[in-house]
């Protein structure tokens, strides 16, 4: 039986709950969708008016706002009414998938009602920098090591102090010779140590001693021939050893003085390092035209670069790389842990399938700019689940004269990822463009037309960045760029000269290495211009580095010539002489055993007995 007063208790509280929920279910969900997008921006996110159809699963707001992060009176994302369905069978498997979005009257960079910066929160452990983020400081460093072009004629033949220079340089060659002064008395004090106990003259004296007081012809009795043969013998097996000896070390000790006696190119070389570390401590700058495009337009591409990897950063947080472990948790002591299963049904916890874009390029309707339309497909949190890459396709409309074609594909399903974007901008508008703060060049841009491509590409770490721009009847505002600086001179006279500008960048990035360049049409006029009007200053700067270099060199080379030719001349004569004594000795002893060779050969002749003749034969067989 059933018990009706429990059962209405039930009913009343379950409607109750259905219908609190149903009064703040609005406010939860634009609530939730808010603080996600906080978290990927790091800058304040509104939804105005979020209504939720429980019933028909349906989702619409009337604006939103995405504060720009890096300008929070600023929105880099504004959008009008939006409305758009979810899939109801994956929000029950808690997964959010829209098939289709439509987002219209998109706009960027419209002003704030007020700042949208978060309260800062307390800084957590720093993790480990991103690919993206070890590029863009990658880049700033490449920045910062681009030469300085500031050039003041008088002020910098007053600081060329030749002395304050050599001071402040550094210079390496004086500790270099001094460790090539070591090597020398090293080597010399190794062959000193040697000469101590190495005394040969007292063999080679008295094997000279021995064979020169034969004399063969004194010789009568075969048996005194033997003998004396022996004794030749024996000394010229001395001889061959000692030979040997002395043979081996000149050849080591005139092998040990050629291998320091390579100081000379060496010097030469240490020289010219120093050289070039004077000129950096002088500050003499280099006019070469391949230094002008990278000084000139290096910082204002970089920083435009690096706007658009934050964005890109951004756009990781709601599109991460690819992972195929799954996160690992630590469970408290004495608590479960979530194990992570694959998802059968193949869908991720975010999705948007395909979303129609609207809007214009102007923050307001008086500058609207261009209209565009597009469509981009496939946004989703775990694009290894889904299995596609992001796509993006924008297009301006309604515009004969002007034409503009964005599109994206960022491929995250695999390890590394791979991210492709390409920009081509036809007649953009240049009226009252503020630049980026440059040390050369105006800050506004009055008027004129360009044409603008860039493309990149994304390869985990490795990156490549090609820029294109072209511009025509371009007129700079000046009334700020007064200068003395002759560099900034030269570039602001030859841009009121130039309407129209070709400017072409590259940025390379692959392993530890980066590769900046940049040229315009302007590298070679300003480098004439500027050699033109600094070239006899320079050249005299540069002549007096040269000859203070000089004069360390040829001392520096004249120290060591006067001790290595010393110590090489005292130390190889010895053995030298030796050598030669040996060889001469050698001779003499061949010479002897020649001779008594041929006094055997004159006794087999003679009237010898059959006994010593036999003899004879036996010492020629066996000694020679």
């Amino acid at each position: 039986m059933i018990r009706w007063k429990g059962f209405l208790i039930v009913v009343i509280l379950l409607g109750l709950g259905m219908a609190f929920s149903w009064m703040f279910m609005d406010r939860w969900i634009e609530s939730g969708l808010e603080k996600t997008g906080q978290a990927v921006t790091g800058a304040r996110v509104e939804i105005d008016r979020l209504d939720f159809h429980l019933l028909a699963l349906s989702i619409q707001w009337d604006r939103l706002q995405v504060a720009d992060p890096q300008n929070t009176l600023k929105n880099i994302l504004e959008t009008g009414r939006a409305a758009f369905n979810v899939n109801a069978s994956a929000l029950l498997r808690k997964r959010f998938v829209v098939e289709e979005l439509t987002l219209k009257d998109v706009r960027s960079g419209t002003p704030r009602a007020y700042d949208g910066a978060l309260p800062k929160k307390k800084p957590k452990k720093e993790a480990a920098p991103g690919a993206l983020t070890v590029l863009k400081d990658r880049m700033e460093k490449e920045v910062q090591k681009l030469p300085v072009m500031h050039l003041d004629v008088n002020a910098f033949k007053r600081q060329l102090n030749m002395d304050s220079l050599v001071a402040k340089a550094d210079l390496k060659m004086p500790a270099r010779t001094d460790s090539v002064k070591k090597e020398i008395l090293k080597t010399a004090e190794k062959w000193e140590s040697f000469y101590a106990d190495f005394h040969p003259q007292n063999d080679l004296e008295k094997i000279r001693a021995d064979f020169a007081a034969v004399d063969v012809k004194q010789i009568k009795t075969v048996p005194e021939l033997i003998s004396v043969y022996e004794k030749v013998e024996a000394a010229k097996k001395t001889l061959n050893a000692l030979s040997e000896t002395i043979d081996g070390k000149s050849r080591e000790i005139h092998s040990d003085f050629n291998q320091i006696g390579s100081y000379k190119k060496q010097i030469e070389a240490w020289a010219d390092e120093d050289y070039h570390r004077i000129l950096e401590k002088a500050r003499i700058p280099d006019f070469s035209t391949g230094h002008i495009g990278d000084v000139l337009f290096g910082p204002i591409l970089v920083y435009k670069v690096n706007r658009y990897l934050d964005y890109l950063e951004m756009a990781e947080k709601i599109i991460p790389l690819k992972s195929d472990q799954p996160k690992k948790e630590k469970p408290k002591r004495m608590k479960g842990q979530n194990i992570k299963f694959p998802e059968r049904h193949g869908q991720p916890v975010f999705l948007i399938e395909k979303i129609h874009l609207s809007g214009q390029t102007g923050a307001t309707q008086e500058k609207a700019g261009l209209m565009m339309n597009g469509i981009a497909r496939g946004v989703t949190s775990e694009p290894g689940i889904y299995g596609r890459p992001t796509t993006v396709d924008l297009r301006t409309i309604g515009a004969p004269n002007r034409s503009t074609v964005f599109s994206a594909n960022l491929d995250h399903t695999t390890d590394p990822a791979k991210d492709r974007f390409e920009l081509k901008i036809e007649n953009i508008p240049l009226d009252n463009v503020l630049l980026q703060e440059s040390s050369y060049l105006p800050s506004r841009i009055q008027k004129g037309w360009a044409d603008v491509s860039v493309a990149t590409r994304l390869d985990g770490s490795d990156a490549i960045f090609q820029i294109e721009a072209q511009t025509r009847e371009v007129n700079f505002d000046f009334k700020n760029s007064t200068t003395e600086d002759m560099f900034t001179s030269v570039v602001n006279d030859l841009i009121r000269q130039t309407g129209n500008f070709i400017l072409k960048a590259e940025i390379v990035s692959r392993g530890e290495g980066l590769d900046l360049k940049v040229s315009s049409n302007l590298d070679d006029q300003i480098s004439h211009a500027l050699n033109r009007k600094t070239g006899q200053v320079v050249m005299e700067a540069q002549s007096r580095i040269q000859n203070r270099i000089r004069q360390l060199t040829g001392n520096s080379i004249a120290e060591l010539d006067t001790l290595f030719d010393g110590k090489k001349s005292a130390l190889t004569a010895p053995l030298d002489g030796l050598q030669k004594e040996a060889n001469d000795l050698e001779l003499g002893v061949q010479q002897k055993m020649n001779e008594i060779t041929e006094d055997v050969k004159q006794r087999q002749k003679s009237e010898l007995g059959e006994k010593s003749k036999k003899l004879l034969d036996a010492i020629l067989k066996k000694k020679l």
